[in-house]
Parts: structure tokens; C-alpha cells; sequence
């Protein structure tokens, strides 16, 4: 009687057990093949996604606007031109909306006690009814109040927006009651030095008469923005043209 190998019985169990991990380690494979397969499928299938265009950036409301060309404006241009002079009476060069929008991007936050298109509305309608340049004495109090940042000797409640009586020494100056009273303060201000012609609103500027009495030189004299230079803020270098730049900018906005 024979005698069965036990070694080679060890063999053939170890035998079958490779080969059942090898068929199953095939099946895996190509399941994970197959698989792989349906999911490149199903995204090509699959619409690419939609992207939002994106608008573009919106200048501020204002911008780009342009005031009508008159024949008297027309003059006016050309006269400056000619002369390389800009007078304080005058008809405004950019619109109410343009001067909004260049204050709304210098300050976002003004410190006024009116909203900002209340203010401008209010030079455009004071300085129009005495023949004053709106566009430019709103330069002024933008120069004046640091774009109503302010900082200096006169506070927002004064509602005082050309530096009226603040001499200095921390003195503040005057003080209005609302913030139409200062504007038409100012063109008043301004009327005095430009013009003998009295004002056609109630006077509230506290030094016209003061101009009157005491500075013959400056009373209906300085008619034009640079004539202000060392007169209106001392010493002033440079002070009429640095509102005219201002209004340049304003017209570049």
C-alpha cells in the first residue's frame, strides 16, 4: 500500500488558493475599470456649467454728464480761454450731478447736516439766483472743508462751509443756522468781492458791510477766482487756482 505525499498536499492547497486570489483580484480590476469608464461617460455627457458674465463696474450717478452749451457759456469758455482768467460770476461748467458724484467719491461720508444732493442743489439754486459760479464755489468749500472732512477750527454744526470769520487762533468763526444759510452766506461773500451790485436775497453774510467799510480795495474788485489769492485766506498762494484745478478734475470724473 502506498503512502500519500503530504508535502504535495500542502502544495496544491497553497496552489489553489494563489489562483483563487489572482481571479479574484481580476474581477476588482475590472469592476474598477468599468466603473471608471462610466463616470468619464457621464461627465462628458453632462453640460459644462454656465458662468454669469459679469457687468461691468458702474461710474458714479453724475459722471459723464454735461452741461448745454448756450451761446452765453459758449462766450464764457471762449473768453477764458482767451484770457487764461476765470471769473467768479458766471454760468457753472458741469451739472448738479457731476458735483455730487466727485464729492460722493472724495467723501463718502461728508459730515453735512443735509444729504449731499441737498447741499449742491442749494449752491446751484443761491449762487444762480445772484450770477455766481455754482460749479466753482462749491470747489471753494470743498477746498475750505477738506470735502467736509473737516479738522480744523470750524466744526460741521456751523454749517459755515468758506471759513466765514474763523481767523484763526482757534477762532471758529461763523455760525448758520442751516445749511442753505451758509450756502447763501457764502455766495454772498463772494458777491462782495466781484461786484458793487447788493445781493437779491436777505442778507446774512455777517462781514459784507465789513468789506464795504473797511477794505475799499477788495469791495467789487476781485472778479476773478485767482484775484482771491492772498485776500480771501492768507497767504493764499495759489488758492483761486487750486479751485479751478479742482473743477477740472470734476469735469475729468
Amino acid at each position: 500500500m502506498k503512502r500519500r505525499n503530504k508535502k504535495s498536499g500542502k502544495h496544491g492547497k497553497w496552489l489553489l488558493l494563489l489562483l483563487a486570489l489572482l481571479v479574484i483580484g481580476g474581477l476588482l480590476y475590472s469592476w474598477q475599470q468599468r466603473s471608471s469608464q462610466e463616470r468619464q461617460q457621464q461627465q462628458q455627457q453632462q453640460p459644462p456649467p454656465q458662468t454669469q458674465p459679469q457687468e461691468p463696474s458702474k461710474p458714479p450717478a453724475g459722471a459723464g454728464e454735461q452741461v448745454p452749451q448756450s451761446a452765453v457759456l459758449q462766450k464764457q469758455l471762449q473768453e477764458e480761454e482767451r484770457t487764461g482768467l476765470v471769473k467768479i460770476l458766471g454760468l457753472p461748467e458741469v451739472t448738479q450731478g457731476q458735483m455730487v458724484a466727485y464729492i460722493k467719491k472724495r467723501n463718502p461720508q461728508p459730515k453735512l447736516n443735509c444729504t449731499v444732493e441737498e447741499l449742491v442743489r442749494y449752491y446751484y439754486e443761491e449762487a444762480g439766483a445772484e450770477g455766481v459760479r455754482p460749479d466753482l464755489a462749491l470747489c471753494q468749500a470743498i477746498k475750505e472743508t477738506g470735502c467736509w472732512a473737516y479738522g480744523g477750527d470750524v466744526s460741521p454744526e456751523q454749517n459755515n462751509y468758506c471759513g466765514l470769520g474763523a481767523t484763526g487762533k482757534k477762532n471758529p468763526g461763523s455760525t448758520f443756522a442751516t445749511p442753505r444759510e451758509g450756502v447763501r452766506a457764502q455766495i454772498q461773500h463772494l458777491l462782495v468781492y466781484a461786484t458793487k451790485t447788493r445781493p437779491k436775497k436777505p442778507l446774512v453774510d455777517p462781514r459784507y458791510e465789513l468789506v464795504i467799510a473797511k477794505h475799499p480795495e477788495i469791495y467789487g474788485q476781485v472778479t476773478t477766482w485767482s484775484g482771491l489769492d492772498g485776500k480771501w485766506a492768507v497767504p493764499g498762494k495759489h488758492y483761486g487756482e487750486d479751485i479751478q484745478e479742482m473743477l477740472e478734475r470734476v469735469k475729468a470724473l
